[in-house]
Protein backbone atom coordinates (compact mmCIF):
# COMPACT_ATOMS: atom_id res chain seq x y z
CA UNK A 1 0.00 0.00 0.00
CA UNK A 2 2.66 2.44 1.01
CA UNK A 3 4.19 1.51 -2.36
CA UNK A 4 1.34 2.05 -4.82
CA UNK A 5 1.21 5.79 -2.86
CA UNK A 6 5.19 6.02 -3.39
CA UNK A 7 4.52 5.46 -7.20
CA UNK A 8 1.07 7.48 -7.25
CA UNK A 9 2.98 10.24 -6.17
CA UNK A 10 6.12 9.75 -8.27
CA UNK A 11 4.07 9.65 -11.48
CA UNK A 12 1.68 12.66 -10.67
CA UNK A 13 4.90 14.68 -10.95
CA UNK A 14 5.35 16.69 -14.61
CA UNK A 15 7.43 15.51 -17.01
CA UNK A 16 9.53 18.58 -17.16
CA UNK A 17 9.98 17.88 -13.57
CA UNK A 18 14.06 17.75 -12.30
CA UNK A 19 15.07 14.37 -12.19
CA UNK A 20 11.62 13.07 -12.38
CA UNK A 21 13.53 9.51 -14.18
CA UNK A 22 15.63 9.39 -11.32
CA UNK A 23 13.06 9.45 -8.89
CA UNK A 24 11.17 7.12 -10.52
CA UNK A 25 13.72 4.53 -10.14
CA UNK A 26 14.50 5.11 -6.93
CA UNK A 27 11.31 4.72 -6.01
CA UNK A 28 10.63 1.56 -8.20
CA UNK A 29 14.04 0.24 -6.54
CA UNK A 30 12.66 0.57 -3.45
CA UNK A 31 9.44 -0.64 -3.54
CA UNK A 32 10.54 -3.92 -4.90
CA UNK A 33 13.21 -4.32 -2.41
CA UNK A 34 10.48 -3.95 0.11
CA UNK A 35 8.36 -6.40 -1.23
CA UNK A 36 10.82 -9.01 -2.58
CA UNK A 37 13.63 -9.23 -0.14
CA UNK A 38 11.70 -8.76 3.28
CA UNK A 39 8.71 -11.65 1.95
CA UNK A 40 11.76 -14.49 0.92
CA UNK A 41 13.63 -13.82 3.62
CA UNK A 42 11.95 -13.31 7.26
CA UNK A 43 10.99 -17.00 7.36
CA UNK A 44 14.77 -17.67 7.51
CA UNK A 45 15.12 -14.86 9.63
CA UNK A 46 12.57 -16.03 12.52
CA UNK A 47 13.83 -19.44 11.92
CA UNK A 48 17.44 -18.38 12.84
CA UNK A 49 16.88 -15.92 15.55
CA UNK A 50 14.64 -19.00 16.89
CA UNK A 51 11.31 -16.48 16.98
CA UNK A 52 8.84 -18.97 15.01
CA UNK A 53 8.67 -21.59 18.15
CA UNK A 54 5.98 -22.03 20.03
CA UNK A 55 6.06 -20.58 23.83
CA UNK A 56 7.63 -22.72 26.01
CA UNK A 57 4.32 -24.09 28.18
CA UNK A 58 3.10 -25.07 24.98
CA UNK A 59 6.31 -26.83 23.85
CA UNK A 60 6.19 -28.68 27.37
CA UNK A 61 2.43 -29.97 26.50
CA UNK A 62 3.37 -31.00 23.13
CA UNK A 63 6.26 -32.89 24.39
CA UNK A 64 4.07 -34.49 27.44
CA UNK A 65 1.65 -35.56 24.97
CA UNK A 66 4.18 -37.22 22.61
CA UNK A 67 4.85 -38.89 25.30
CA UNK A 68 2.00 -40.35 26.85
CA UNK A 69 1.23 -41.02 22.94
CA UNK A 70 4.08 -42.97 22.60
CA UNK A 71 3.82 -45.46 25.65
CA UNK A 72 -0.13 -45.99 24.93
CA UNK A 73 1.18 -47.37 21.81
CA UNK A 74 4.33 -49.27 23.51
CA UNK A 75 1.76 -50.61 25.57
CA UNK A 76 -1.01 -51.73 23.10
CA UNK A 77 1.85 -53.43 21.20
CA UNK A 78 3.24 -55.30 23.73
CA UNK A 79 -0.82 -56.57 24.90
CA UNK A 80 -0.90 -57.32 20.93
CA UNK A 81 -0.22 -61.18 21.25
CA UNK A 82 -2.34 -61.52 24.66
CA UNK A 83 -5.45 -59.93 22.62
CA UNK A 84 -8.05 -61.55 21.17
CA UNK A 85 -7.11 -61.80 17.46
CA UNK A 86 -4.52 -64.13 18.29
CA UNK A 87 -7.15 -66.57 20.18
CA UNK A 88 -9.53 -66.13 16.89
CA UNK A 89 -7.10 -67.46 14.66
CA UNK A 90 -4.70 -64.39 13.91
CA UNK A 91 -0.91 -65.32 15.26
CA UNK A 92 1.36 -62.76 15.28
CA UNK A 93 4.85 -63.26 13.97
CA UNK A 94 7.70 -62.76 17.37
CA UNK A 95 9.94 -61.03 14.97
CA UNK A 96 7.10 -58.75 13.80
CA UNK A 97 6.05 -57.20 17.43
CA UNK A 98 9.86 -57.30 18.32
CA UNK A 99 11.04 -54.95 15.46
CA UNK A 100 8.01 -52.70 16.03
CA UNK A 101 7.96 -52.99 19.70
CA UNK A 102 12.15 -52.16 19.17
CA UNK A 103 10.71 -48.86 16.94
CA UNK A 104 8.45 -47.60 19.90
CA UNK A 105 10.44 -48.53 22.68
CA UNK A 106 13.11 -46.11 20.28
CA UNK A 107 10.80 -43.38 19.85
CA UNK A 108 9.67 -43.14 23.52
CA UNK A 109 12.93 -43.21 24.24
CA UNK A 110 13.56 -39.74 22.42
CA UNK A 111 10.35 -38.14 23.20
CA UNK A 112 11.38 -38.49 27.31
CA UNK A 113 14.74 -36.95 26.34
CA UNK A 114 12.88 -34.25 25.06
CA UNK A 115 10.38 -33.67 27.59
CA UNK A 116 13.39 -33.80 30.32
CA UNK A 117 15.61 -31.43 27.93
CA UNK A 118 12.78 -29.08 27.78
CA UNK A 119 12.29 -29.58 31.58
CA UNK A 120 15.96 -28.63 32.22
CA UNK A 121 15.97 -26.06 29.95
CA UNK A 122 17.73 -22.55 30.88
CA UNK A 123 14.65 -20.32 30.42
CA UNK A 124 12.65 -22.24 32.40
CA UNK A 125 13.12 -21.80 36.03
CA UNK A 126 11.70 -23.61 39.10
CA UNK A 127 8.79 -21.22 39.36
CA UNK A 128 7.84 -21.69 35.43
CA UNK A 129 7.88 -25.30 35.91
CA UNK A 130 4.86 -25.22 38.94
CA UNK A 131 3.08 -23.12 36.34
CA UNK A 132 3.46 -25.25 34.35
CA UNK A 133 2.08 -28.08 36.52
CA UNK A 134 -0.72 -25.68 38.24
CA UNK A 135 -1.75 -25.11 34.64
CA UNK A 136 -2.23 -29.22 33.98
CA UNK A 137 -4.02 -29.65 37.58
CA UNK A 138 -6.41 -26.36 36.53
CA UNK A 139 -7.25 -28.14 33.27
CA UNK A 140 -8.24 -31.21 34.77
CA UNK A 141 -10.38 -29.12 37.18
CA UNK A 142 -12.19 -27.43 34.67
CA UNK A 143 -13.02 -31.22 33.14
CA UNK A 144 -14.51 -32.28 36.21
CA UNK A 145 -16.48 -29.24 36.47
CA UNK A 146 -17.53 -30.05 32.78
CA UNK A 147 -18.52 -33.57 33.47
CA UNK A 148 -20.79 -32.66 36.90
CA UNK A 149 -22.45 -30.28 34.80
CA UNK A 150 -23.07 -32.57 31.52
CA UNK A 151 -24.39 -35.18 34.30
CA UNK A 152 -27.03 -33.21 35.81
CA UNK A 153 -24.94 -32.35 39.12
CA UNK A 154 -24.37 -28.69 38.71
CA UNK A 155 -26.86 -26.01 38.07
CA UNK A 156 -26.23 -23.68 34.71
CA UNK A 157 -25.52 -20.56 37.13
CA UNK A 158 -23.02 -22.74 39.49
CA UNK A 159 -21.16 -24.67 36.86
CA UNK A 160 -20.48 -20.38 34.96
CA UNK A 161 -19.04 -19.60 38.32
CA UNK A 162 -16.85 -22.72 38.99
CA UNK A 163 -15.66 -21.91 35.52
CA UNK A 164 -14.99 -18.28 36.36
CA UNK A 165 -12.98 -19.48 39.23
CA UNK A 166 -11.06 -21.83 37.53
CA UNK A 167 -10.12 -18.81 34.79
CA UNK A 168 -9.57 -16.48 37.85
CA UNK A 169 -6.80 -18.86 39.34
CA UNK A 170 -4.85 -19.44 35.96
CA UNK A 171 -4.82 -16.05 35.49
CA UNK A 172 -2.90 -15.88 39.35
CA UNK A 173 -0.65 -18.93 38.09
CA UNK A 174 0.20 -16.73 34.62
CA UNK A 175 1.54 -14.05 36.41
CA UNK A 176 3.25 -15.76 38.99
CA UNK A 177 1.23 -16.17 42.10
CA UNK A 178 1.64 -19.58 43.69
CA UNK A 179 -0.46 -20.81 44.85
CA UNK A 180 -3.53 -19.47 44.00
CA UNK A 181 -6.10 -18.34 45.77
CA UNK A 182 -9.37 -20.27 46.45
CA UNK A 183 -11.88 -17.79 46.36
CA UNK A 184 -15.41 -18.42 47.86
CA UNK A 185 -18.37 -19.37 45.33
CA UNK A 186 -20.19 -16.21 45.87
CA UNK A 187 -17.57 -14.22 44.26
CA UNK A 188 -18.11 -15.38 40.98
CA UNK A 189 -21.65 -15.70 41.00
CA UNK A 190 -23.88 -13.54 39.08
CA UNK A 191 -24.28 -9.86 40.57
CA UNK A 192 -27.36 -9.51 39.43
CA UNK A 193 -28.98 -12.83 41.25
CA UNK A 194 -26.54 -11.65 44.73
CA UNK A 195 -27.92 -8.60 44.53
CA UNK A 196 -31.51 -9.46 43.81
CA UNK A 197 -31.40 -11.75 46.31
CA UNK A 198 -29.97 -9.46 49.00
CA UNK A 199 -32.91 -6.54 47.91
CA UNK A 200 -35.60 -9.45 48.12
CA UNK A 201 -34.80 -10.71 51.98
CA UNK A 202 -34.84 -6.91 52.62
CA UNK A 203 -37.39 -5.91 51.39
CA UNK A 204 -39.72 -9.26 50.82
CA UNK A 205 -37.95 -11.74 53.42
CA UNK A 206 -41.48 -13.91 53.34
CA UNK A 207 -41.88 -13.82 49.42
CA UNK A 208 -41.50 -17.36 47.79
CA UNK A 209 -39.19 -16.30 45.42
CA UNK A 210 -36.78 -15.36 48.04
CA UNK A 211 -36.60 -18.38 50.00
CA UNK A 212 -36.76 -20.49 46.75
CA UNK A 213 -33.58 -18.70 45.62
CA UNK A 214 -31.83 -18.36 48.79
CA UNK A 215 -32.68 -21.86 49.43
CA UNK A 216 -30.40 -22.87 45.87
CA UNK A 217 -27.66 -20.13 46.63
CA UNK A 218 -27.36 -22.32 50.15
CA UNK A 219 -27.64 -25.55 48.16
CA UNK A 220 -24.97 -24.43 45.40
CA UNK A 221 -22.54 -23.44 48.23
CA UNK A 222 -23.10 -26.71 49.79
CA UNK A 223 -22.24 -28.41 46.30
CA UNK A 224 -19.37 -26.27 45.95
CA UNK A 225 -17.54 -27.38 48.90
CA UNK A 226 -18.68 -31.08 47.86
CA UNK A 227 -17.03 -30.97 44.62
CA UNK A 228 -14.05 -29.62 46.20
CA UNK A 229 -13.89 -32.14 48.98
CA UNK A 230 -14.08 -34.66 45.72
CA UNK A 231 -11.84 -33.32 42.85
CA UNK A 232 -8.14 -34.33 45.41
CA UNK A 233 -9.16 -37.76 44.88
CA UNK A 234 -9.08 -38.15 40.67
CA UNK A 235 -6.89 -35.02 40.19
CA UNK A 236 -4.10 -36.67 42.94
CA UNK A 237 -4.67 -40.02 40.79
CA UNK A 238 -4.40 -38.45 37.25
CA UNK A 239 -1.43 -36.78 38.06
CA UNK A 240 0.92 -39.24 39.64
CA UNK A 241 -0.34 -41.31 36.48
CA UNK A 242 0.53 -38.90 34.40
CA UNK A 243 4.29 -37.94 35.80
CA UNK A 244 4.49 -42.27 36.18
CA UNK A 245 4.07 -42.48 32.92
CA UNK A 246 6.24 -39.67 31.55
CA UNK A 247 8.88 -40.46 34.60
CA UNK A 248 8.65 -36.57 35.01
CA UNK A 249 10.61 -36.09 38.68
CA UNK A 250 8.00 -36.42 41.42
CA UNK A 251 8.65 -33.85 43.21
CA UNK A 252 7.65 -30.97 40.96
CA UNK A 253 4.25 -32.20 41.42
CA UNK A 254 3.88 -32.26 45.17
CA UNK A 255 3.62 -28.79 46.22
CA UNK A 256 0.11 -28.94 43.90
CA UNK A 257 -1.03 -32.05 45.23
CA UNK A 258 -0.42 -30.13 48.93
CA UNK A 259 -2.00 -27.14 48.20
CA UNK A 260 -5.30 -29.29 46.78
CA UNK A 261 -5.37 -32.01 49.73
CA UNK A 262 -5.38 -28.52 51.65
CA UNK A 263 -8.14 -26.88 49.63
CA UNK A 264 -10.14 -30.44 50.45
CA UNK A 265 -9.65 -30.49 54.35
CA UNK A 266 -11.33 -26.75 53.97
CA UNK A 267 -14.09 -27.70 52.36
CA UNK A 268 -14.59 -30.88 54.26
CA UNK A 269 -14.64 -28.48 57.69
CA UNK A 270 -17.36 -26.07 55.60
CA UNK A 271 -19.38 -29.07 54.74
CA UNK A 272 -19.59 -30.58 58.31
CA UNK A 273 -19.33 -27.79 60.32
CA UNK A 274 -21.02 -25.11 58.51
CA UNK A 275 -23.67 -26.97 56.49
CA UNK A 276 -26.99 -28.38 58.06
CA UNK A 277 -27.73 -31.75 58.20
CA UNK A 278 -31.48 -30.91 56.46
CA UNK A 279 -29.20 -29.57 53.50
CA UNK A 280 -26.65 -32.51 53.36
CA UNK A 281 -29.52 -34.98 53.43
CA UNK A 282 -31.04 -32.35 50.34
CA UNK A 283 -27.19 -32.82 48.38
CA UNK A 284 -27.46 -36.37 49.11
CA UNK A 285 -30.80 -37.15 47.35
CA UNK A 286 -29.86 -34.71 44.91
CA UNK A 287 -26.60 -36.80 44.03
CA UNK A 288 -28.52 -40.57 44.40
CA UNK A 289 -31.12 -39.19 42.38
CA UNK A 290 -28.94 -38.31 39.17
CA UNK A 291 -26.28 -41.29 39.84
CA UNK A 292 -29.40 -43.24 39.07
CA UNK A 293 -30.70 -41.34 36.61
CA UNK A 294 -27.39 -41.39 34.41
CA UNK A 295 -26.58 -45.30 34.95
CA UNK A 296 -30.62 -45.79 33.68
CA UNK A 297 -29.94 -43.56 30.44
CA UNK A 298 -26.69 -45.33 29.82
CA UNK A 299 -28.07 -48.66 29.68
CA UNK A 300 -31.20 -47.47 27.83
CA UNK A 301 -28.75 -46.29 24.66
CA UNK A 302 -26.54 -49.81 24.99
CA UNK A 303 -30.46 -51.10 24.08
CA UNK A 304 -30.82 -48.43 21.63
CA UNK A 305 -27.48 -48.82 20.01
CA UNK A 306 -27.59 -52.63 19.22
CA UNK A 307 -31.59 -51.53 18.21
CA UNK A 308 -33.38 -53.93 20.64
CA UNK A 309 -35.55 -50.51 21.58
CA UNK A 310 -36.03 -47.80 19.75
CA UNK A 311 -35.60 -44.09 20.80
CA UNK A 312 -38.96 -43.33 20.82
CA UNK A 313 -39.39 -46.28 23.32
CA UNK A 314 -35.75 -44.80 25.12
CA UNK A 315 -37.80 -41.19 25.44
CA UNK A 316 -40.63 -42.85 26.61
CA UNK A 317 -38.62 -44.76 29.85
CA UNK A 318 -37.05 -41.70 30.78
CA UNK A 319 -37.28 -41.24 34.78
CA UNK A 320 -39.50 -38.17 34.44
CA UNK A 321 -42.17 -39.91 32.73
CA UNK A 322 -42.44 -42.86 35.08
Amino acid sequence: MRGAVCLALVLSLETAFPQRDLLLMLTLTVVLFTLLVPATTIATLLHRLRLDRPPLFERLNRALARVLAKDKALAATSELTESGLTSSGLHFHTDVVNTYQQQQEQALTQAQQDLSGLLQHSALSHQARQQWIWLLALSLERQVYQDSYDNAYLSEELFAALRSLVELKRDEVLVGHLPPTHPRVYSAVSDWGAISLALGKRLLPRAAWVKRQQAQFQLDACLYWGITDFLTQPLEQYLQQLFQDSRIAPDLLQPCLDQYRTWKQQAHQRLTQETSPELLRQLEILISEKVAEESEQEALKKWVEIGAISTATQRALKPSST
